[in-house]
């Protein structure tokens, strides 16, 4: 009887031992050491899995002169051109020469992608304000145009398209025809 005693105990103890040793009756998360569920990961825009911890990611504000401006999450060693392609490219008249695409980029930081400066791009030899190019600045140099009706033309010409015609700056809420012939003889459309 001591033999068979011994036995059903060392077959109890092998059925112990394995049920501890395969989880039988644990849930599978407290028998997975190091078990991640799947709201521990976010898809990136390459839909690769990425763990979703602070030592990996980082969020950046991408906004100005892009096609899509918005937060991006990007992978920690992200650099600012990984930003520009994230938010979908440079506009026209996005300016990338005066942005160091190879910086490094860091946790919250805002890159902002200026337009073309003006300076040096638009023939000035005529002296001309070419409406359809001019920053706000430049716009502000005609008389009458203040800094809010100059962004109320780059606003205009962004939504609507550049214009036909000098007269077509009429159709921008506030410039009148009074406006307009102060301004007639200093601008342009090129």
């Amino acid at each position: 009887m001591d033999a068979k005693l011994f036995l059903l105990k060392s077959f109890i103890a092998v059925m112990f031992l394995t049920a501890l040793l395969t989880g039988c009756g644990q849930n599978d998360r407290a028998m997975d050491f190091g078990a991640l569920e799947e709201s521990d990961f976010f898809y990136n825009e390459n839909e690769n899995l990425t763990k979703n911890s602070p030592d990996n990611k980082l969020c950046v504000y991408v906004c100005g002169a892009v096609k899509n401006p918005g937060v991006y999450e990007l992978p920690e060693n992200s650099r600012v051109n990984d930003a520009l392609k994230a938010a979908g490219g440079l506009l026209p008249e996005g300016d990338e020469i005066n942005i160091n695409l190879a910086k490094p980029l860091s946790d919250g930081e805002r890159i902002y992608f200026p337009k073309v400066s003006e300076e040096g791009k638009i023939p000035q030899d005529d002296g001309l304000v070419d409406i359809n190019h001019a920053s706000v600045t430049q716009l502000c140099t005609l008389p009458g145009i203040g800094e809010s009706r100059a962004g109320d033309i780059v606003a205009y010409r962004e939504s609507n398209g550049p214009f036909k015609q000098k007269e077509d700056i009429m159709k921008v809420t506030g410039i009148k025809t009074s406006l307009f012939n102060k301004i007639s003889d200093l601008i342009t459309v090129k």
